[in-house]
């Protein structure tokens, strides 16, 4: 048999609901108002941009302006600084650079052989000093360390440079006088007759210290010259001495 399909019961509140309608516009009024676009301005206006950039351009060119004027009055000042520090250095050492003196030795005289306590024998030694400085003076002072005289291997006296000698600039040679002191020294009775004889060559050593000044308006130098002799001597000490050889160094 066949099945028959019995119909639903239909129910009108099983339909779907209806979609919602749109509400009414509601009624408005606009009033339009025309604005010319040549009185449309921006925030801020263009001409107060106009003056800002104005202002700031004026301002770096004068900041460049004054660096730059600075620039010119400096860098001139600058390079003529240069030159002339480098002239007066060329000058200070091409024509006053201060050579030491050539010592040598042009005579010595000795007193008092016959020492004693009260009268120590003294040995003055002349040395010619030539000053090679030919702008330049030099100022041998008195002082510095005590030099020392010897006959061959024994020392004779001690001393130093006595007075003190002014050579000016052109002058070549002058005699600077260093005088020896036999105080404290005892002198074997053999050296004293050798020193008296008028007939031996006597063989000398010279040591002293020589404090120099060597100026000029360019420039100024002190300097401590050792002086080291060695001569050899012929005839008597206490008369007319005569220098038959010679060698001196200089050092400082």
């Amino acid at each position: 048999m066949e099945e028959r399909l019995q119909p639903s019961s239909y129910d009108p509140k099983d339909k779907p609901p209806h979609p919602p309608q749109p509400a009414a516009p509601s009624l408005a009024t606009y009033v339009v108002v025309q604005i010319p676009r040549d009185q449309i301005y921006r925030v801020p206006p263009p001409e107060h941009a106009r003056i800002i950039e104005d202002h700031k351009r004026n301002s770096s060119s004068k900041k460049n302006g004054g660096r730059s004027t600075v620039c010119r009055i400096l860098i001139p000042i600058v390079v003529v600084a240069v030159i002339i520090t480098v002239a007066v250095y060329a000058l200070r050492v091409t024509l006053y650079d201060a050579k030491s003196p050539v010592f040598t030795v042009a005579g010595i005289q000795a007193k008092n052989l016959e020492a004693s306590a009260r009268r120590p024998a003294l040995y003055d030694v002349t040395l010619s000093a030539n000053n090679p400085n030919t702008r330049m003076t030099i100022s041998y002072q008195v002082g510095g360390k005590v030099g020392m005289l010897a006959l061959k291997n024994q020392e004779i006296g001690r001393g130093g440079i006595q007075p003190k000698v002014t050579q000016e600039s052109g002058v070549s040679t002058v005699d600077v006088h260093v005088v020896f002191s036999g105080k404290g020294v005892d002198l074997a009775a053999d050296t004293k007759k050798k020193l008296k004889d008028g007939t031996s060559v006597k063989s000398m050593v010279l040591h002293v210290m020589v404090p120099v000044e060597i100026t000029s308006w360019m420039r100024n130098e002190r300097k401590d010259l050792n002086v080291t002799c060695e001569f050899k001597v012929q005839n008597s000490l206490t008369s007319k001495a005569k220098i038959t050889s010679q060698k001196c160094n200089t050092g400082s």
